[in-house]
């Protein structure tokens, strides 16, 4: 035990309102997309479920807590395409420990993949789900069902298979467990107008089914029938699946009805949630004392050793203006896909395409300088694992054109010894010409003399080597930019 305490930091208690203390019923709703509501406006409201815990509700007060697991295209065998055991779903209403369970499966079971090949443990699933809620909580109310009719043949359900393979096994289920039957069947059989698209309700249809649930609810006293005040554990979670060692990790838990907590055979709040790092894969289990019963609860936090395993340089890429400076910043990242924040790793950081000036501030930060136009690529290698960022350096001149006008024709002439400039302008402003390199290096910078505007401007360039060069003019309030090539 001193192990165990150890690794504990500290524990916060808070309050819970999903389950509280005093006597209330829950009921939960296992089914598929009927159960669920598919295709209504609010499913959450309109349900079956929904609308028969408003009139449970409404004769019982808030002493009923209903809960819909419903999910669409599930089915109650364990093989079929979809099967309801797979699904969060079906734990968390395990973990609800329900005292009444509501249970409506069958309708996708009846599809040719499911029920041709598998229908013969339709039966012993059923009889399975029934056992496994009873080992949860040994006092549940089970309620089960007659789905409601399949109109036509749609998505592979065939109402044949609902009459002559689901309903005789349901008739099994209900001697088996003691259970009440729910006929939505045969109540429904000429309300296909309830029904749109031969399988969902509308909303008429599913105020209809909670009507029928609740003449069963009622007739059979279920809200009375259940055992009160009986002590669970209805959580047991922690937020870090893979703890990497030296890390923390909160263990939550909430309880049913527990009068005291021990987590690993250390007093805690019945309700609360604890701070742990342990060093090693470690099992915590929370065993709860009631009234009636105890509970109990295993959860392992499993812990891992980090190895590096990727690098994540950032900004991957980015385009920054010539001059400007850029902060590059490293990760680490292991195995299970997690930074490590408080790894260090002999790092080496290399301008592997390109120019620029990179200094190195640590083992997880540099600075690269955009001194040079052009593209740039910083690669950071630890051993053989390695990433990169490429960053693109516009040259300074080169900025958008905010004015409007007559763009001016900028060539070379013939020999290319005499750079040509006409400007159709007449103000007599000054004007300014700037010639730069691909680098963005400065090559000339020169101003002409207002009234030779409106005129052919000869500049003699007849030691200026072959290749492109970018211009910039400006005049007044007007800017132009542009790319030529001079060539002998």
């Amino acid at each position: 035990m001193k192990k165990f305490f150890s690794s504990l930091l500290f524990f916060t208690v808070f309050a819970f309102i999903t389950f509280p203390q005093d006597y209330h019923v829950r009921i939960g709703f296992i089914g598929n997309s009927i159960t669920y509501g598919a295709g209504l406006p609010d499913p959450a409201n309109q349900s079956y479920p929904a609308q028969l815990k408003a009139m449970l509700q409404e004769k019982y007060g808030d002493t009923c807590i209903v809960v819909n697991y419903g999910i669409s295209s599930r089915t109650m065998l364990k093989k079929g395409d979809y099967p309801f055991w797979n699904d969060k779903q079906f734990k968390d209403c395990w973990l609800f420990a329900p005292e009444i369970l509501f249970i409506c499966l069958g309708t996708n079971d009846t599809k040719p993949q499911n029920w041709d090949i598998y229908g013969y443990e339709y039966y012993d699933d059923y009889k399975s789900m029934i056992d496994t809620f009873r080992i949860r909580n040994p006092f549940t109310k089970f309620i089960v069902c007659y789905p409601p009719p399949a109109y036509d043949i749609v998505w592979g359900i065939r109402d044949s298979i609902l009459v002559h393979g689901v309903m005789p096994a349901v008739d099994s289920i209900v001697d088996y467990a003691g259970a009440v039957l729910v006929d939505f069947y045969h109540p429904l059989i000429d309300s296909v107008d309830l029904f749109p698209d031969k399988i969902h309700p509308d909303i008429a249809g599913s105020k209809v089914m909670a009507e029928i649930a609740y003449k069963y609810f009622e007739e059979n006293d279920m809200i009375h029938q259940v055992e009160k005040g009986l002590t669970f554990v209805s959580s047991l979670t922690t937020n870090k699946k893979n703890l990497a060692i030296g890390d923390s990790a909160i263990i939550s838990w909430t309880t049913i009805n527990a009068d005291t907590a021990f987590l690993n055979g250390e007093p805690v709040p019945v309700n609360g949630n604890l701070t742990v790092s342990p060093q090693e894969n470690t099992t915590y289990t929370l065993y709860v004392k009631g009234i009636k019963n105890n509970d109990s609860l295993k959860l392992e936090q499993l812990v891992y050793i980090p190895q590096l395993t990727e690098l994540a340089l950032t900004p991957r890429s980015k385009i920054i203006n010539q001059g400007d400076s850029v902060i590059l910043t490293l990760s680490y990242i292991d195995q299970m896909n997690k930074t490590m924040t408080n790894a260090t790793f002999d790092v080496t950081w290399t301008i592997t395409k390109g120019e620029g000036e990179l200094i190195v501030r640590n083992d997880k930060t540099a600075v690269l300088k955009g001194n040079t136009a052009g593209q740039t690529e910083v690669t950071v290698n630890v051993g053989e694992i390695s990433a990169k960022s490429v960053i693109t350096i516009k040259a300074s001149n080169q900025i958008s054109d905010y004015s409007a006008g007559t763009e001016p024709k900028v060539y070379f002439n013939n020999k290319g010894d005499i750079l040509i400039i006409e400007l159709e302008a007449t103000e007599n402003v000054p004007m300014r010409l700037k010639l730069f390199d691909l680098k963005g290096n400065l090559i000339k910078d020169m101003a002409v003399n207002g009234s030779l505007q409106g005129k052919q401007i000869n500049i003699p360039v007849n030691h200026f080597t072959d290749g492109f060069y970018l211009y910039k003019i400006e005049y007044g309030c007007k800017q132009f930019n542009g790319k030529i090539f001079k060539a002998r």
